[in-house]
């Protein structure tokens, strides 16, 4: 989850970002340059994002398992190393790591963006039902069944006119009188739900309901929640099935992990069931995506199957349990690491590399910090790998680094200068701060409606998405059939209607993922971020900064 940006003070957060990129963590980011230097016959958004690697790459290094060393030199004869992942053995995980940034930059901007222009419109179930009802949020503003325009007071505002609306013959048949109806029923019911959970209290806060005297009761919903809350408030007694599992003082049994698992797949997979033979005519591509990324969001469900697996594969490897508490609860702070679609592949190389054939010494951070210079200094965060010669204590040292380290500085630098140079590229000057902020959510949310984002990872081990977009976006009757290429067993992918897991481990990394804790990050990078995390960091920007208008 990301903090709130106000859109009127847009400006001041996007150039504090810019100058900590420039003078804080000394990227060669240059904004008066970047727009001449990007080549007008190749797609922006891929010469940006070549930009921000080549800019970046001292954050990430080679990226892949040297996050936790190299691989010891003086291995036995005769000693086979445990399996490692298809993207270890095959083509390594650094190889991915490109892809990866990419992709999640893409998907975070436009989320935060989602978030900057519509949390501050609310409208009433009666509107969602007229304007949107069983329609894809994005697919309804691309065909104008509801407009966003800038106001007077405020920097976007709902069309509140409901003769504006532009029915087309599918709507106009859904939005009925029981739609009506039905709307404030169903969102009071989850909103009742939500609030009976303290950790997911904030969702059904988002659901305003007031009521003054005899009259009926009226609900608002910020229309950046209506992704996903519409597609939950008539899946209910779904969402029953899975926040049992919440409740420590309830006896659970396998049938009700077997309802958690089979509720969980039926959910990630409502957005589909939707009443017509042609899923194009209701949603774009984007609506798929960004429904199934609030959703992992929110309630982790990928990563708790993901996790789940990858603890029951160490426990075969070193045939020992880890199926304790404490570890669980550890193992758990990878929930934070932002990138929602491809975390699993971050997890399950951190898993891999628990064993005794690795150098953890000599790993990307050990070596970051023999630099005290380094730009990616972590003060007193990380802990030296030698404090400990138990090579479980030693790689857990080393996955809490990991985890630090990409969530606390890697992710929020890549995204920053993503978003920064994005602005930079498509913004005119000429435009309001607002109208800007629209166009930019556009480009993206075009990119992602007709581009093969998250459609693979790599060769062989796909997204969750490319399962969805064929159900959804079925290939044509006489399109020519493409081989599937295998995915090899020893990567793990969530495959929520499988059964075949172990419950103990499932029940306890569901509830260590739920009472997990942890602060929204910055949509942009800022001083106050920098002051709070990094006290080396912060010195050098203000020395980088005093430097740099003393040259002036």
């Amino acid at each position: 989850m990301y903090q709130s940006i106000n859109p009127k003070n847009f400006e001041v957060y996007i150039t504090e970002a810019r100058n900590i990129l420039i003078y804080g963590a000394n990227i060669s980011y240059h904004s008066k340059k970047y727009q001449s230097s990007l080549q007008n016959d190749e797609p922006v958004l891929e010469q940006i994002l070549e930009h921000m690697h080549e800019s970046c790459k001292e954050i990430l290094g080679e990226g892949g398992v040297k996050f936790f060393g190299n691989e010891k030199t003086n291995i036995p004869r005769g000693v086979s190393l445990p399996p490692i992942g298809e993207l270890g053995t095959l083509h390594g995980y650094h190889n991915v790591w490109k892809k990866m940034i990419n992709d999640h930059c893409i998907l975070a901007t436009f989320d935060k963006l989602h978030h900057m222009i519509f949390h501050i419109i609310s409208i009433k179930p009666y509107q969602l039902a007229r304007h949107i009802n069983y329609l894809g949020f994005n697919y309804a503003y691309d065909h104008d069944y509801f407009k966003i325009s800038e106001g007077s007071d405020k920097p976007f505002i709902f069309n509140n006119d409901d003769d504006y609306c532009l029915y087309g013959a599918v709507n106009s048949v859904k939005a009925s009188n029981d739609s009506y109806n039905s709307y404030p029923k169903s969102f009071k019911t989850l909103k009742k739900l939500f609030d009976k959970y303290p950790n997911y209290q904030y969702i059904g806060e988002q659901i305003s309901l007031s009521k003054s005297g005899d009259k009926q009761e009226k609900f608002t919903i910020p229309l950046n929640s209506v992704p996903l809350l519409q597609s939950l408030r008539g899946n209910v007694p779904l969402l029953k099935n899975i926040f049992r599992l919440y409740d420590v003082t309830q006896n659970i049994t396998p049938a009700k992990i077997t309802q958690f698992i089979k509720s969980v797949a039926e959910l990630q997979n409502i957005i589909t069931k939707m009443p017509a033979d042609d899923i194009e005519n209701f949603m774009t591509r984007s609506d798929l995506i960004y429904y199934k990324y609030k959703l992992e969001q929110t309630f982790h469900f990928d990563f708790i199957y993901c996790l789940t697996k990858n603890i029951e594969a160490l426990s075969k490897r070193h045939n020992l349990p880890f199926n304790d508490d404490s570890f669980i609860k550890f193992v758990s702070s990878g929930m934070n690491l932002p990138n929602t679609f491809s975390r699993h592949l971050l997890l399950q190389m951190a898993f891999d590399c628990c064993t005794d054939y690795r150098d953890f010494n000599s790993s990307f951070l050990i070596e970051k910090i023999l630099k005290p210079d380094s730009m990616a200094y972590f003060d007193k965060r990380t802990n030296k790998i030698t404090d400990s010669f138990d090579t479980l204590s030693q790689w857990k040292n080393c996955y809490r680094n990991f985890i630090n380290y990409m969530v606390t500085f890697a992710f929020p630098i890549y995204e920053s200068y993503f978003f920064v140079s994005l602005y930079d590229s498509f913004s005119k000057p000429e435009q309001s701060t607002a109208q800007n902020l629209l166009d930019l959510y556009k480009v993206l949310n075009k990119h992602l409606s007709e581009s093969t984002t998250f459609n693979d990872v790599t060769e062989k081990t796909k997204y969750l998405m490319d399962k969805a977009n064929d159900v959804c976006f079925p290939k044509k009757p006489n399109a020519k059939e493409e081989v599937q290429k295998p995915v090899q067993d020893n990567f793990i992918l969530p495959d929520y209607p499988n059964t075949s897991i172990d419950y103990d481990i499932l029940r306890k990394v569901i509830l260590s993922t739920y009472n997990h804790q942890s602060k929204p990050m910055p949509a942009l990078i800022s001083q106050e971020y920098l002051n709070e995390n990094f006290r080396r960091l912060s010195e050098s920007f203000i020395i980088s900064c005093t430097a740099e208008l003393l040259s002036r």
